[in-house]
Order: structure tokens, then C-alpha cells, then sequence
């Protein structure tokens, strides 16, 4: 009886997505193809939330079709332009610029520690007096 009522729930789940509007592809991923509108504004949000900027002719020309016809979805775009050059070498910047940020904190940390706190040689020489 188990494995009855576990086939059934498996077929009720296989339902859901086919009524969904999704089919799954030759990779075993969830795939749901979408109208042009779709594709284009799902790019240009991808391309303002990962490379912090507008998509540019190419790239609307270039992951359009993947959408529409291909079968991919936003994950996989957003997936996409994470293993972009663009993308790795703004991230690689980034990380630079907040090591440096850590440096300078550091310096500013011990210069104000040896210049604004009193030495002990300094409080015991205004204390006699």
C-alpha cells in the first residue's frame, strides 16, 4: 500500500508542473519557455542586478533566444553572467578594494592608538608632577 500512495504523490507533483507550463529537459532541469516581452525584461533585470548596468544590443541578441526557444530560465541567466569576464573582474576589484579598505583601517587604528593613548612612561611622569 506504500508504495501505491507514493506513486500517486510522485504522479500528483508530476501534475502540478505540467500544469504549470513546465516541462523538463534533456538535463533533467525545470524549463517554462517565455514570450519575447518576457525574455527581454527578464534580461534587462539580470543584466542591472549582476553586471550593475544596461544590457546592451549584443547581449539582449545573444540570451533572447536561449529564453524563448532554448528553454533556460532567469536562475540560469543570472548563472550565466556570474562566469561573465565582466562580472569576475568587477568581483575580483571589489574584494581588492575591501582588503585595501581593511588596511587603512588597521593603520588608522594603531597610528591613533600610538599617538592619542598616553604611554605609560608619559602617565608616570605627569603623575610626579
Amino acid at each position: 500500500m506504500k508504495s501505491r500512495s507514493g506513486c500517486i504523490y510522485l504522479l500528483g507533483i508530476l501534475l502540478m508542473c505540467l500544469s504549470a507550463g513546465f516541462s523538463f529537459g534533456k538535463d533533467g532541469a525545470k524549463t517554462s519557455k517565455m514570450s519575447i516581452d518576457q525574455a527581454h525584461d527578464v534580461v534587462t533585470r539580470a543584466y542591472e542586478k549582476i553586471l550593475k548596468r544596461p544590457v546592451d544590443p549584443s547581449g539582449m541578441a545573444n540570451f533572447v533566444p536561449y529564453l524563448t526557444e532554448g528553454g533556460k530560465d532567469a536562475a540560469w541567466l543570472q548563472g550565466a553572467l556570474k562566469e561573465s569576464p565582466e562580472y569576475l573582474e568587477r568581483v575580483k576589484n571589489q574584494k581588492q578594494d575591501r582588503i585595501n579598505f581593511s588596511i587603512i583601517a588597521v593603520i588608522v587604528v594603531v597610528v591613533g592608538a600610538i599617538f592619542f593613548f598616553p604611554r605609560k612612561k608619559d602617565v608616570e611622569s605627569s603623575e610626579s608632577e
